[in-house]
């Protein structure tokens, strides 16, 4: 059950898990400061500047932080892992509570404004998208389903059965868009400003119940698949393998 108190203290709250980063400051349940970055560059060179330039911008010294909160994927494998362990080394210092966000959650949540279904979408490369489904009404968001990978036209397919309004956003977005329109699929692009996942949809995941709070030691990373280099190396094996068996 989670039973941190959002509404005091201060969280840092920071996403490093597809094309973007952003990170952010909440102090007493309202944004104090926010930094995003959408520039090509590798996380691991703007994920530190961007904690540094938040916390400088509040006025906060890190030895005020509360809590850190941080997207734990799905995602790009290098992006989670960075976002991971950085968290886990902010929270290992002060003995922090972590604050565990999917980054399916922080990407609805960013547009919680919407009345309808929210289908964030990561491209998970091969054809295949990082997905999960959320209802957003009444100002709340729930999650429709578990965080999955699935293909485009399977899921198109699968929204086609919905009769609530559809809301794509996440870094996949365009990519999905092309399929909804080949099945006739109606929907709506997330506007620019809440496409990518931002600190306040990260704070708004967490005020919707949508996260797991863990120590330091047990923050994890969730991939959904194995990184690409365990997934060529497997590949290679069975390549070996029928091979082998051919030549039997």
């Amino acid at each position: 059950m989670n039973e941190y108190d959002i509404n005091k203290g201060v969280i840092l709250a920071f996403d490093s898990s597809a094309l973007t980063c952003s990170a952010g400051v909440i102090k007493d349940g309202k944004a104090a400061a926010s930094v995003f970055s959408n520039n090509g560059l590798t996380h691991s060179k703007t994920l530190l500047p961007s904690i540094e330039k938040v916390l400088a911008d509040s006025q906060t010294d890190a030895d005020g932080v509360s809590a850190v909160a941080v997207t734990v994927g799905p995602g790009s494998f290098t992006g989670v892992k960075i976002g991971v362990s950085t968290a886990k080394g902010i929270a290992f210092t002060k003995n922090l509570p972590c604050l565990a966000v999917s980054s399916t959650a922080a990407s609805a949540c960013g547009a919680a404004g919407f009345d309808g279904m929210i289908c964030p979408v990561f491209d998970a490369r091969r054809g295949m998208l990082y997905n999960a489904l959320f209802l957003s009404e009444k100002g709340g968001v729930k999650r429709l389903c578990a965080d999955r990978q699935i293909s485009a036209e399977e899921l198109a397919k699968e929204l086609k059965k919905t009769d609530k309004k559809i809301l794509i956003t996440g870094d996949g977005a365009e990519i999905f868009a092309k399929e909804c329109e080949k099945k006739g699929l109606s929907f709506s692009l997330a506007a620019q400003s809440v496409m990518f996942i931002r600190p306040e949809g990260i704070y708004e995941a967490i005020k919707n119940g949508l996260y797991e709070e863990k120590t330091q030691e047990n923050l994890s990373a969730v991939y959904l698949r194995p990184p690409q280099a365990e997934r060529e190396r497997l590949e290679k094996l069975e390549a070996e393998k029928k091979h082998n068996k051919q030549g039997e």
